[in-house]
């Protein structure tokens, strides 16, 4: 039911008419203008796989953004390598999408007898990451059931911000944090998660901003004490989990380490003129 209810409610509209213009003309003309910049945007240009001539680009391009297209995880095959990658942007997407889901859509349009298709993880294969070099990876709203084994199996040792907002994440790996050193920024809304494994604290100590959003996170702990005693978290929103109340929280060990914390950051900021929230997290009771 709560899977249901993310597809229904946060998936979005993956037909919606593009803006950009697009066309294998356009596509030339930016990739030209990337040669110089380093900067490549594809977005909404109703892509099914990357043209080939952006892989020639492997030398300088820093920042890529392949968000709001028709990309499957095996359509992302040489994606490693573009090596001097720091950004990339692959929001909805259909990376989450197995073959056999995806010749059962094709059935559906052409009007041939629907069968049954179990959804098999194995069925999808993901490539690797350019992983030594990313800062920012976003991935969000991919129908992702669970993180993808070239995220969880490889290190990426300069990644600062990561994106699974949108997905159909059940649980994450125990030793997820372990992949990203140096992670300051987690967003994990609008999933199914119950709880956060204890390597994300255990490994990720620059960690200052946690989203979870719009998940089941149990009142018992689902946030371990090390995400708050042993990182520089001052950020956390847990707006529209549903078990989850004020209470629960200053229950949670290493809470009100958190809050100190918080406290002191935030009004260092308040006191130089920035407007800063100041609510529990987003829970209102």
């Amino acid at each position: 039911e709560i899977l249901s209810y993310i597809q229904s409610t946060f998936m979005g509209n993956s037909k919606s008419t593009p803006h950009n213009k697009t066309g294998k003309t356009v596509v030339l003309q930016k990739v030209e203008n990337a040669k110089k910049t380093g900067i490549l945007s594809l977005s909404e240009h109703k892509l099914k796989s990357i043209p080939n001539v952006v892989f020639g680009l492997h030398a300088n391009l820093r920042i890529l953004d392949l968000s709001h297209n028709q990309l499957t995880a095996s359509s992302l095959e040489h994606i490693s390598s573009l090596t001097k990658l720091t950004s990339l942007s692959i929001g909805h997407n259909r990376l989450g999408m197995t073959a056999s889901q995806l010749s059962e859509e094709g059935s559906k349009k052409k009007k041939q007898p629907k069968k049954k298709v179990m959804k098999s993880e194995n069925d999808i294969q993901f490539p690797d990451f350019p992983s030594n070099t990313l800062k920012q990876l976003k991935l969000p709203y991919n129908e992702l059931t669970k993180i993808p084994k070239s995220l969880s199996s490889s290190m990426f040792k300069n990644l600062e911000l990561l994106d699974l907002s949108g997905n159909l994440l059940l649980s994450l790996p125990e030793d997820f944090g372990t992949r990203f050193p140096k992670l300051i920024e987690l967003n994990l809304d609008s999933n199914a998660l119950s709880k956060i494994p204890e390597s994300l604290g255990d490994s990720c100590p620059k960690l200052k901003t946690l989203s979870l959003r719009n998940n089941g996170i149990s009142p018992d702990q689902g946030i371990p004490q090390s995400i708050f005693v042993k990182t520089q978290l001052i950020d956390l929103n847990l707006e529209g989990n549903p078990n989850l109340t004020r209470g629960a929280l200053y229950k949670w060990e290493g809470f009100d380490e958190f809050l100190e914390r918080r406290k002191k950051t935030k009004s260092k900021n308040l006191y130089g003129g920035a407007m800063t929230d100041m609510s529990l997290c987003g829970l209102s009771e």
